[in-house]
């Protein structure tokens, strides 16, 4: 095995354990109180995969192939810019929450925009993990596509057999 093939191994492996993640935070802000430094752990995985990617891959594919996977992608594109969407409509633009003289209020820098219920303070950190946890998800499966699926996963998702003849 050379360098470049476990150099496309270890970038797959980090984008899906970055999906991984992030499938399970997103989920566990429905369920429960997620903190937004779930975020990060994908985040930095999918900064390895990224880094991994330009070693595989030097010069940039501009040709966009259309597969199951790049399918996923825009479907997860279309998620998150929704998931942003119902955000801001929830939040009213809002920047952050405080409590400011013993009221629970929703804040864009440090002008405060209206007063929120408990129950809203508490949810929007949740919100945001939300909405990172989808953003960061979908820029893992887009860049999964930089990488040799493996075989056993080759038949699922009927990835661009001409990219994989070319490795």
């Amino acid at each position: 095995m050379n360098v470049r093939s476990a150099v496309d191994k270890l970038g797959f492996a980090l984008c899906a354990l970055a999906v991984a993640i992030c499938i399970v935070v997103h989920i566990g802000s429905f369920v429960g109180g997620i903190s937004l430094i779930w975020v990060i752990p994908p985040f930095i995985l999918l900064g390895g995969a990224i880094l991994c990617s330009r070693v595989v891959q030097p010069r940039l594919r501009l040709p966009l192939r259309i597969d199951k996977v790049s399918l996923v992608g825009f479907g997860l594109l279309a998620y998150s810019i929704l998931l942003f969407i119902y955000f801001y409509k929830t939040t009213g633009g809002a920047s952050s929450v405080a409590v400011v003289d013993g009221r629970y209020v929703s804040m864009h820098k440090e002008h405060v925009i209206r007063n929120i219920s408990e129950q809203e303070y508490r949810m929007f950190p949740n919100l945001w993990t939300r909405v990172m946890s989808a953003w960061l998800a979908m820029m893992a499966v887009f860049c999964s596509k930089s990488f040799t699926f493996p075989q056993w996963l080759n038949g699922m998702v009927a990835t661009d057999r001409l990219e994989q003849t070319k490795r």
